[in-house]
C-alpha cells in the first residue's frame, strides 16, 4: 500500500474460493488447468467465494 499507485483512489481486490467442491452454476465451462504442480483438478470453479476490497 506504500506504492504510489495506491495513494489516490487505489484499490486492492482479493478474491478467494471457499467452496467445498468444484461445482458451479449456470452453464460455466471448465477452465484450463493452471501451470502449478499442486493444481491437479480442473473444473468450473467453486460455489462460494469471498472478496476483500482495500482502499485508501
Amino acid at each position: 500500500m506504500a506504492a504510489p499507485a495506491y495513494w489516490h483512489g487505489g484499490l486492492i481486490v482479493v478474491t478467494f474460493d471457499e467452496g467445498s467442491n468444484a461445482a458451479a452454476c449456470c452453464g460455466e465451462t471448465r477452465a484450463r488447468q493452471p501451470e502449478h504442480a499442486r493444481a491437479r483438478r480442473t473444473g468450473p470453479g467453486g460455489g462460494r467465494i469471498g472478496t476483500v476490497l482495500v482502499s485508501c
